[in-house]
């Protein structure tokens, strides 16, 4: 992966403030990017090299509820002294964010910087219906 590379994630519904439909308006959560225990450190993203934004939507949401994407480069993870690695696991184009090495009192911190990073270059797929 390039450093210009963007790393998409998808927007759990619970995770907007406010319903407006309009990008200019729209607002995530910073949990969009916290970690879950679950995730062990490790926050799951598509590849841009392998997903646009819409694809990497619509393959999330073959299973899961999403109500966009948002993305960050490899370069602005890097910024944050956080490692983007490509697993391809559990399929080809899945990555993490590795939150994994930051000491607790970070993690909250480093996930409000990739939000910011995110809605910087705005939503980078919307659908038609949230």
């Amino acid at each position: 992966m390039e450093d210009s590379t963007l790393l998409h994630r998808q927007i759990h519904p619970s995770f907007i403030v406010g319903k407006q439909i309009s990008t200019q308006v729209f607002e995530i959560s910073s949990q969009v990017f916290l970690p879950t225990p679950k995730d062990e450190g490790k926050l799951s993203v598509y590849n841009d090299d392998k997903f646009t934004a819409q694809e990497s939507f619509e393959h999330f949401t073959k299973n899961f509820d999403s109500a966009g994407t948002v993305s960050v480069s490899v370069e602005e993870c890097s910024n944050e002294d956080l490692k983007s690695v490509e697993n391809n696991d559990p399929f080809d184009g899945h990555c993490y964010i590795d939150f994994g090495e930051l000491p607790k009192n970070q993690i909250k911190k480093k996930a409000q910087r990739l939000k910011a990073h995110a809605m910087k270059r705005g939503i980078t797929f919307l659908p038609e219906k949230i």
